[in-house]
C-alpha cells in the first residue's frame, strides 16, 4: 500500500511539475446563478381551451365549480391551457375566483398575455407555471388580487405587470428569460415577497406607487429600481432583499452617516442626507446606486458595471460622484432626473458602446470636471441658461477633449480636434469636420445665435441616443453631413427658429430628423432612408412656417414623415419611396406648391390626387409616380485564393443603386450571410473552408423596389502556412557602450500573439499584429544571452529566431607600485545563463510529460501485478 501511495504521489509531483512548461493558466470567472425550474405539484393536468370571463354570470354558466363568496370561490383548477394567444382572459368581475394548479403556455410569437384580469376584485392566482406572452399576467384596474407559488418562464416583456391597482400580493414567484420581473404602476397596497427574479432588465419596477412593500427577495442579474414623483411614493418596507447574493442596502431617512458599500450588492437610498458610500463593486445590475429625494448625497471609488444605470439620481440635491468607474450601462453610467439640483462629477472613467457616460435633464449647478469617456459622452438637455453645466473641463471623450465652448464670438472650430462639442451661448459659430463615433449627442447647440456645422461625420454604431441636437438657438445651419446608426434621433431640434437643413444623409436611426416647437425650419436636398421605428424619417411637431423641398426618405419602418399639431408647412418635390407609410398629416399642411409641382409617392397609382394618411390627412394634387426599374449595379471580384483558417479572408463587392436595401451572400446555395446597406454600399462575406476546398459564394443585392443583381466568386482554400521570422544577426558589444536593439521582422496571414524568451525565461509577451518586433539590450551586464522569439498565429501554428547577444567587459586601468601600467584586463567571465536555459520546444514538453506518465503508470501496473500475487 505504501509503494501505491508513493508511485501515485510520484506521478502526481513530475505532473504538476511540468505543467509550468506546457504554459497551463487556470482562469477563473464568475460563475452564472444557478436556475432552478420549479414545476408545480399536481397530479395531472387535463387539456383545456382558452377561458375568456367577461362579467360574473359566465363563471356558472361554464360550469366553475363554487358560488362566488369570499368561503366559496369559484376554481379554475388542474388545467393545461396551451395556445398561441391569451390562456386566461377575466373582466368585468367582483365575484371570488381561484385560478389554482394550472399549466399555462402562450405559444403565439405576437402573444400579449398569459393571464389577462381587467376591472377584476377578489381574484387569486396560485402554485401555477406561466410559459411564454409578453406578460405573463397583466393586471389593469383591479383590487384584492393576490398571485403566489407561481413560476413564470419564457422570453418575453414581464412576468407581472399591474396598472392602477390596489390591494395586490406577489408572494413566492420565481421568474426566468423576462426583461422585468414584476411591474407596479400607480398601484396602492402592493406587496412583494420571497420570490425568485432573474430578468434581463429589471427585477422588480415600480413607478408612482404608494404603500409598497418588497421583503425578501433574491435577484439575479437585476435589482430593484424605483420611480418616486412624492415622498409618499416612498416603498414602506425593504428589507431582507438580496442582490446576486449579497444584501440590497436600503435607507431611509438615514441622516449624517458613512457606509462602506463593499459588501452590499444593490445601493437604495430615500429622504437621507448627508450621506456618504464608499468602496462598491457592483456588478449585473439594473441600478447599482440610486437616490430620491435626499440631500447631499457623497459617492467615491465605487465601480459599476453590465447595468442600465450606474447611479440615478431622483428628486435629490447636491450629488457627488467622484473616482468611481462605470462601464457597460445600456442608458447611463450617472443620470439626473428633473425636480435636482447640483451635480458634481470629477476623476471618473465612463466605458460603453449602448448609453452616454453623463445624462442630465434641466437642473442647476451641474460641475462635471476631469473625466474619460470612451464610447460615450455627455447629454444634457436644459431650457434655460442656469441648467447648462457651471463647469465641464478636462475630460476627454475617446482621447479628444471634450469640447464646452460657453459664451464665445466668432469662432471657428475644427471638428476633428474633439470627441464631443458643446456650443452654448456662443455667436458666430461655424464646426467644420470631425468624425465621432458612440458619443450622443455629438455636437450640442443651445442657446446660440448664427451657428453653422458643415461636413460633419457621426456614427453612433446603433446605440447612441442622438446624432446633432440644438435647443433654443436660431439661425442654425447643417449641412453636408453624414449620420447613421443611431439608436434614437439622428437629428434633434428644439424650440429653434430659422434653421436650415441641407444636404444631410442619415441612415439607419430610430428616427431619422426630429423637431419640435419650433419656427421656419427648412428641410432640403436631404437623403433619409431605413429608419427602423419612432416617427420615421421626419417628424414635425408644433413647428410653423417651415418646408420640406427636395428630399428623398425611403425604407423606413414607420413612416417617411409624420406631422402631428403643425401649420404652414409647405411639402414639395420630395420623393417618398417603399417606407411603411409614405406620410401622415395628423395637422393639415400643403402637400404641393399650389401652382404645379407636388410630391413622387412609391404607392401613388398614377390617377387623380394623392390622398395623405392620418387624422387629417391631406392632398397632393400634382403628384407623380416614383419608380425604379433599375437593378443595382454589382461588381465582379476575381477568383480568390486563401489559406485555410485565415481570419482576414474576405470577398467584397461594390453596390451601387439609388434605393439600396440589404444584400445576401450564399455558400453553395446555403444562406451564410445577410446584411442591410446602409452608407457604405458594399457587400462582403469572410470565406471559411479547409485545404483542397472550393467554394461557390453568390452575392444578391436588392434595393427597395424589390430589383436585384447577383455575381458569384469561388474560393479555393490552401494548406495553411506558419508564421515566417527572419534571422537578424548575432550582436557582441561591451557593457554600457553604444545602443543596441534586436528588431525581428516576422509575418504571417493570421497574426496573433508573441513570446520573447531570454535564457529560457518568459520577459514578454502580447498580442501581435503583424508588424515588427524589437527590444533593446543596451543595459545588459557582461555575460552571454540568449534572445528566442515566437511568434504565433490564430490557427495555433508557430515560428521562432534565437539571437545571441555577448556583452563583453569595459576596460580597465591596472596601477602598480613605482610606475602605472597601462592595459586591458578582466577578470574570468562564465556565461550567465538564467536558470531553465533556452525554451523548450513545446512538443519535445509534450513528449516529456507523456513520457513521465508512461514510465509511471508502468510502475503502478507492476505494483498492482505483485499485490496480485500476495495470498
Amino acid at each position: 500500500m505504501k509503494r501505491e501511495s508513493a508511485a501515485i504521489f510520484l506521478l502526481s509531483v513530475l505532473i504538476l511539475s511540468t505543467l509550468p512548461l506546457l504554459g497551463l493558466i487556470r482562469t477563473s470567472g464568475r460563475q452564472p446563478n444557478a436556475v432552478t425550474y420549479t414545476r408545480q405539484a399536481h397530479p395531472a393536468y387535463v387539456s383545456h381551451a382558452p377561458i375568456v370571463i367577461d362579467d360574473d354570470s359566465d363563471f356558472a354558466t361554464q360550469g366553475w365549480p363554487g358560488s362566488g363568496t369570499e368561503a366559496d370561490p369559484y376554481v379554475i383548477e388542474g388545467l393545461n391551457i396551451t395556445t398561441e394567444g391569451t390562456c386566461i382572459d377575466i373582466r368585468s368581475t367582483t365575484v371570488y375566483f381561484v385560478i389554482r394548479n394550472c399549466l399555462l403556455v402562450s405559444t403565439g410569437t405576437d402573444s400579449q398575455y398569459v393571464i389577462y384580469l381587467r376591472g377584476v376584485s377578489h381574484g387569486r392566482v396560485e402554485s401555477s407555471t406561466l410559459i411564454g406572452a409578453r406578460y405573463s399576467v397583466f393586471m389593469s384596474l383591479v383590487s384584492d388580487i393576490s398571485a403566489t407559488n407561481i413560476v413564470a418562464s419564457g422570453s418575453g416583456e414581464r412576468a407581472a405587470y399591474a396598472y392602477k391597482g390596489g390591494d395586490l400580493v406577489f408572494d413566492n414567484w420565481t421568474v426566468h428569460d423576462k426583461q422585468y420581473g414584476i411591474t407596479c404602476v400607480l398601484s396602492d397596497n402592493v406587496n412583494v415577497t420571497n420570490s425568485r427574479i432573474w430578468a434581463e432588465i429589471y427585477g422588480l419596477w415600480y413607478s408612482r406607487c404608494t404603500n409598497f412593500s418588497a421583503t425578501e427577495n433574491s435577484f439575479y442579474g437585476c435589482s430593484p429600481s424605483l420611480d418616486c414623483r412624492d415622498r409618499s411614493q416612498i416603498p414602506l418596507n425593504m428589507t431582507g432583499n438580496t442582490v446576486n447574493d449579497r444584501p440590497l442596502l436600503y435607507l431611509n431617512g438615514t441622516i449624517d452617516t458613512v457606509v462602506d458599500t463593499s459588501n452590499y450588492g444593490s445601493v437604495i437610498l430615500t429622504s437621507t442626507r448627508n450621506v456618504t458610500l464608499s468602496g462598491g463593486i457592483f456588478s449585473d445590475v439594473s441600478v447599482g446606486i440610486q437616490t430620491h429625494f435626499c440631500e447631499n448625497t457623497s459617492v467615491a471609488h465605487v465601480s459599476v458595471s453590465d447595468c442600465v444605470y450606474g447611479i440615478f439620481v431622483g428628486y435629490s440635491n447636491w450629488t457627488a460622484v467622484s473616482y468611481s468607474t462605470f462601464s457597460d450601462f445600456t442608458s447611463a453610467g450617472v443620470n439626473v432626473g428633473a425636480s435636482c439640483m447640483g451635480l458634481n462629477v470629477t476623476g471618473c472613467t465612463f466605458t460603453s458602446s449602448e448609453g452616454v457616460g453623463i445624462g442630465s435633464t434641466a437642473m442647476p449647478e451641474i460641475r462635471i470636471n476631469s473625466n474619460v469617456f470612451v464610447g460615450c459622452g455627455v447629454r444634457e438637455v436644459a431650457h434655460e441658461y442656469q441648467d447648462w453645466p457651471v463647469e465641464m473641463w478636462n475630460n476627454t471623450v475617446n482621447s479628444k477633449p471634450l469640447g464646452y465652448l460657453v459664451n464665445q464670438t466668432d469662432l471657428v472650430v475644427d471638428g476633428s480636434e474633439y470627441g464631443q462639442l458643446y456650443i452654448v451661448g456662443c455667436v458666430n459659430t461655424t464646426v467644420t469636420g470631425g468624425t465621432f463615433k458612440l458619443v450622443g449627442p455629438a455636437v450640442t447647440v443651445g442657446l446660440s445665435n448664427l451657428t453653422f456645422v458643415r461636413d460633419v461625420e457621426v456614427d453612433g454604431m446603433g446605440e447612441s441616443i442622438w446624432g446633432i441636437m440644438g435647443i433654443l438657438s436660431n439661425n442654425f445651419t447643417i449641412a453636408d453631413t453624414m449620420l447613421k446608426n443611431f439608436g434614437w434621433y439622428g437629428v434633434y431640434l428644439e424650440q429653434v427658429s430659422n434653421v436650415t437643413v441641407d444636404e444631410l444623409r442619415i441612415c439607419r436611426a430610430e428616427t431619422g430628423i426630429a423637431c419640435t416647437t419650433s419656427q421656419v425650419v427648412r428641410f432640403t436636398n436631404c437623403r433619409i432612408w431605413n429608419c427602423t421605428g419612432g416617427f420615421g424619417g421626419i417628424w414635425l411637431y408644433n413647428t410653423e412656417n417651415s418646408t420640406l423641398v427636395n428630399n428623398t426618405i425611403f425604407g423606413c419602418s414607420n413612416y417617411g414623415v409624420w406631422i402631428r399639431g403643425t401649420s404652414s408647412v409647405d411639402i414639395y418635390g420630395n420623393k417618398f419611396g417603399w417606407n411603411a407609410q409614405n406620410a401622415a398629416d395628423d395637422s393639415g399642411v400643403n402637400w404641393d406648391n399650389s401652382v404645379d409641382t407636388g410630391n413622387a409617392w412609391s404607392d401613388y397609382e398614377g390617377v387623380g390626387d394623392y390622398v395623405i394618411g392620418g387624422t387629417v390627412g391631406g392632398t397632393d394634387h400634382y403628384p407623380l409616380v416614383l419608380t425604379d426599374d433599375t437593378p443595382p449595379e454589382i461588381s465582379s471580384p476575381p477568383d480568390a485564393e486563401f489559406e485555410e483558417g485565415d481570419a482576414t479572408a474576405i470577398v467584397t463587392w461594390d453596390v451601387s443603386d439609388q434605393y439600396p436595401h440589404y444584400y445576401e451572400v450564399y455558400r453553395n446555395g446555403s444562406l451564410v450571410e445577410s446584411a442591410s446597406f446602409c452608407c457604405q454600399q458594399q457587400a462582403s462575406v469572410h470565406p471559411e473552408g479547409t485545404a483542397g476546398e472550393i467554394w461557390n459564394y453568390t452575392v444578391v443585392a436588392y434595393d427597395y423596389a424589390g430589383n436585384k443583381a447577383s455575381d458569384t466568386v469561388f474560393v479555393h482554400f490552401t494548406p495553411a502556412t506558419a508564421p515566417s521570422i527572419d534571422h537578424p544577426d548575432d550582436i557582441t558589444f561591451t557593457q554600457g557602450v553604444g545602443t543596441h536593439i534586436i528588431t525581428w521582422h516576422p509575418s504571417s496571414v493570421t497574426p496573433d500573439s508573441y513570446v520573447l524568451y531570454v535564457n529560457g525565461t518568459v520577459t514578454e509577451s502580447g498580442p501581435w499584429d503583424g508588424s515588427a518586433i524589437s527590444v533593446e539590450v543596451s543595459d545588459l551586464t557582461e555575460g552571454v544571452y540568449n534572445y528566442t522569439l515566437f511568434v504565433n498565429d490564430t490557427r495555433g501554428l508557430s515560428a521562432s529566431d534565437t539571437v545571441i547577444v555577448t556583452v563583453t567587459p569595459q576596460e580597465t586601468t591596472t596601477t602598480t607600485t613605482g610606475g602605472t601600467t597601462t592595459g586591458t584586463t578582466s577578470e574570468t567571465t562564465t556565461e550567465t545563463t538564467a536558470p531553465g536555459g533556452p525554451p523548450l520546444d513545446p512538443l519535445l514538453v509534450i513528449a516529456l510529460v507523456a513520457g513521465v506518465v508512461g514510465a509511471v503508470v508502468v510502475v503502478l501496473v507492476v505494483i498492482n501485478r505483485r499485490r496480485s500475487k500476495v495470498v
